[in-house]
């Protein structure tokens, strides 16, 4: 039983540290598009 709250313990840290990267790299789209179009302007 220990093995399997182990294991879900590091599927819950997994699935936050994905989340977390597609927000990091989410806000750095949103700063290159926001860069561009004060470039085209």
């Amino acid at each position: 039983m220990k093995d399997l709250n182990e294991s879900l313990e590091v599927k819950e840290f997994d699935e936050a540290n994905a989340e977390s990267r597609l927000a990091v790299e989410l806000e750095e789209r949103q700063e290159l598009a926001w860069i561009s179009c004060v470039a085209k302007s």
